[in-house]
């Protein structure tokens, strides 16, 4: 018995698949990048004059946030946070200055590496605060799950 000849919807179908497929869109680390410079006012501290911890791992989640949602350009939310080490502490006067961007992608999902410094404007000095992950899940225009993925990640060395 004969074969019939593939019709054009077939024929169209499979090559729109393979054009998506093509042209899926990639990004680099950096396109992701996000700094951030907060003021640590008394309102944000303790007894001590140093940042509550709470107030760290909000300005580090707003930060990671703008990550993923200029690489998705989608909404995201936060999914999880890694372990996070409060190795010295931002004082009162003080800017915290936070840099993150997305270092993995998956088909809806990323992580978000973020690190704080806490910086004296006035002596230009700079130290190591602390460092996370967050991973974040991409969500459609109504805030849903989603199946449409988000661009890969093209693989850059520093």
């Amino acid at each position: 018995m004969e074969k019939p000849p593939a019709n054009k919807t077939d024929h169209h179908h499979h090559h729109k698949a393979h054009d998506d497929e093509a042209t899926h869109e990639t990004k680099e680390p950096r396109d992701s990048l996000t700094i951030m410079n907060e003021l640590l006012l008394p309102s944000h501290a303790n007894l001590m004059g140093t940042a509550f911890g709470g107030q760290i791992l909000s300005w580090m989640d707003i930060c990671a946030g703008l990550s993923a949602k200029k690489h998705s350009r989608r909404p995201c939310v936060t999914a999880s946070v890694n372990t996070v080490h409060f190795i010295h502490p931002v004082r009162v006067g003080e800017t915290a200055v936070l840099k993150s961007k997305v270092v993995c992608a998956f088909r809806t999902s990323m992580e978000v590496v973020v690190s704080l410094f806490a910086e004296n404007l006035l002596t230009g000095e700079r130290r190591v605060c602390c460092s996370s992950g967050f991973t974040f899940v991409s969500l459609d225009k109504h805030g849903k799950k989603t199946n449409q993925s988000i661009p890969l990640l093209k693989p850059v060395s520093d």
